[in-house]
């Protein structure tokens, strides 16, 4: 119990740690970008926001496993690594009004959230209130909506392997977390009402 105990930690500082070092790299990549697209700003305030939420969140049960512990670890490296680079100006508009919805979405799911942000797999407390009435991992959405534009806006071959290997991620760390938050019969309860995980009427 008591090396469960530690490596229940080991991983909780870990989680938070990694997500910062990440934050501060994109911070400095993205910063210089601002002047030319002020649409990023959206971006670097949800991953302020995410980067908060998780360093000073308060303590619950978290997966040791380590298949669920590398998509979280994994996929947060994808989404941090992406470059403001290859900007296409005429896409810059449309591109930053849809990543500026899809960051107000992710921030709305992790404000209701609030301390329970992580990125890996842990039960701080069922929420099924807000946008999580709606739709179980609406930071998830806001993702991918967020970094579809992004996308669109930058459409460079290194931004496309970062944006499919942190969907494909994405996607399986929703199921990882499910699976470890059935263990908790509220939220059992919560999945038969909530239908889809990420995508209406799709996952």
């Amino acid at each position: 119990m008591q090396s469960r105990i530690r490596l229940d930690r080991v991983i909780d500082l870990a989680d938070r740690a990694v997500i910062l070092l990440l934050y501060v790299s994109a911070f400095v990549r993205f910063r210089p970008a601002w002047l030319i697209n002020p649409w990023y700003i959206f971006i670097m305030v949800e991953m302020t926001l995410m980067v908060g939420f998780t360093v000073f969140r308060r303590w619950g049960p978290i997966t040791t496993r380590v298949y669920p512990v590398a998509l979280g670890f994994f996929g947060t490296v994808f989404l941090l690594v992406i470059t403001p680079t290859g900007l296409r100006p005429d896409r810059a508009e449309i591109g930053g009004m849809v990543m500026a919805i899809g960051s107000v979405l992710s921030v709305i799911g992790a404000l209701a959230l609030n301390r329970r942000f992580g990125i890996v797999p842990a039960n701080r407390g069922v929420q099924d209130k807000g946008p999580y009435a709606i739709i179980r991992h609406p930071v998830y959405t806001g993702y991918v909506i967020t970094y579809s534009a992004f996308l669109f806006t930058n459409p460079t071959l290194w931004n496309f392997a970062a944006y499919v290997g942190f969907f494909t991620l994405l996607l399986l760390r929703a199921v990882e977390e499910e699976k470890f938050l059935s263990e908790d019969p509220a939220y059992v309860s919560y999945r038969q009402r909530v239908k889809y995980r990420v995508i209406p009427g799709l996952f």
